[in-house]
């Protein structure tokens, strides 16, 4: 390591001891959100090198293995719906948990399809994008019916995983004050989709030049993190994006500035207790991508039905209209 680095690094470790001092001591963490006090400030090149490399891996094969969905009543190979095909797939990394995920192509178009990926916020499972009356469901049928594929993967601590935390969930680990728990299992989170992403290539029906991430809620942070550190991301939804509560350095403001191709369009809302407006609008100015837009919807942090088009139509174009 060169001095200059080892001082980036030194002030690396001072920022957040000053940003994060407050979180590192859970009895004077309040249980509520954090408005008080300015949002850190954006990660100097030097400072963010040394963060972006904790998103990196090993390119080492990682295999998918083919298992029975169980829906209705029953347990299939695919669970064909009519509008499309579901799927449950294991990805098995040389090391770390296996990560299970459903993958849903649309009988609609022509494969390749393009793919977007789908990550739930705090508390989610992968199941939510087929569970009938959600407003994920709403949105994972709108993006299969619009021609998209979909992939939700299960992330580490949630749903078929939550062993790997000790069934603890993300409320409790937030109101415990167990910020670095949570810090850890997002960048895992984020180098599992991008090794995710390199199985899929060997997948005839989805088109891996066409890739969006769409996340909510804590989801949604994870979406600026893949789109920040692996171009492959062409187009990035994210929704209701906190800006408080979060690890300092994982602020979404570090990563803004590091998404120079992605066309990003947020969704906030005007009533969400986890960012005001004008923070939401700070970090799509950092964002150096010609192609971004800011929405903001009358209400709180949720997934409107209403705001679903805007999302759909997003993608559309920006990966749809690709010529291939």
């Amino acid at each position: 390591m060169t001095h200059g680095y080892i001082h980036s690094f030194l002030r690396l470790i001072a920022r957040q001891m000053v940003l994060g001092g407050l979180i590192s001591f859970p009895s004077l963490v309040s249980a509520q959100p954090q408005f008080d006090g300015p949002l850190p400030e954006p990660l100097s090149d030097a400072e963010y090198a040394i963060l972006a490399e904790s998103f990196e891996y090993d390119r080492e094969p990682i295999s998918i293995h083919p298992v029975p969905v169980c829906a209705r009543g029953g347990c299939f190979a695919v669970d064909d719906r009519g509008d499309h095909r579901r799927e449950k797939l294991l990805f098995v990394p040389p090391y770390g948990a296996a990560i299970p995920a459903l993958l849903g192509v649309p009988a609609k178009g022509s494969a390749p399809h393009p793919l977007i990926i789908l990550q739930y916020g705090t508390n989610g499972t992968k199941e939510l994008f087929w569970e009938e009356g959600h407003p994920y469901d709403a949105l994972r049928n709108a993006l299969n019916a619009a021609g998209f594929a979909v992939l939700a993967p299960e992330m580490t601590g949630h749903g078929e995983r939550a062993h790997e935390i000790g069934y603890a969930d993300g409320p409790s680990l937030i109101l415990g004050g167990k910020n670095r728990r949570l810090r850890d299992m997002s960048i895992q989170s984020v180098v599992e989709l991008r090794q995710i992403l390199d199985a899929l290539e060997a997948r005839a029906e989805l088109d891996l030049t066409r890739v969006g991430s769409l996340g909510v809620s804590h989801g949604s942070l994870h979406s600026f993190y893949l789109a920040a550190v692996d171009d492959r991301i062409d187009a990035a939804v994210t929704w209701v994006t906190p800006m408080r509560k979060v690890y300092p350095l994982l602020y979404p403001g570090h990563f803004a500035r590091r998404i120079d191709t992605a066309a990003v369009l947020m969704l906030a809302g005007s009533r969400d207790r986890f960012y005001k407006i004008d923070e939401a609008e700070t970090v799509l100015g950092l964002i150096p991508a010609s192609n971004k837009r800011l929405v903001v919807f009358k209400g709180g942090h949720q997934v409107r039905p209403e705001d679903i088009p805007i999302a759909v139509q997003w993608l559309i174009d920006h990966l749809g209209q690709r010529p291939r």
